[in-house]
């Protein structure tokens, strides 16, 4: 497993996208590719509805791969079955509390309903 070296880079590539949560695990930012880190800014979670409280999980899903100490990880929740109420939005990361995503590890979310929306934005570090 790579760990780069984030003093010394070479490329940073901002990124943001958005997605729709779901009843069934999804994976919303997808593996970390190999020689690579990436720098976690922001988590937001909107719920749409007009009327429904639901919850949402998100987590770091380390997929069982050996982490830079030698020890393989845990996934590490970064919420774990938070209410949001109708038309709220919730901020699970931001700035002050960034986290780095290590190779093949990324991010998944799930719902127990369908109207919460997730963005998020982080740097590609190589």
């Amino acid at each position: 497993m790579a760990n780069p070296n984030i003093v010394q880079v070479t490329n940073i590539q901002g990124n943001s996208a958005g997605y729709g949560i779901t009843t069934s695990n999804g994976i919303f930012i997808g593996a970390v590719p190999s020689d690579k880190v990436f720098k976690l800014n922001t988590i937001t979670v909107t719920n749409t509805s007009t009327s429904n409280t639901q919850w949402v999980s998100v987590w770091r899903d380390c997929q069982t791969v050996v982490g830079p100490d030698g020890g393989t990880s845990l996934n590490g929740y970064l919420a774990y079955q938070i209410d949001i109420p109708a038309k709220s939005a919730l901020s699970i990361l931001d700035k002050s509390s960034s986290i780095y995503l290590n190779e093949s590890h990324r991010i998944s979310a799930v719902s127990n309903g369908t109207s919460l929306q997730l963005h998020a934005s982080w740097e590609e570090i190589s």
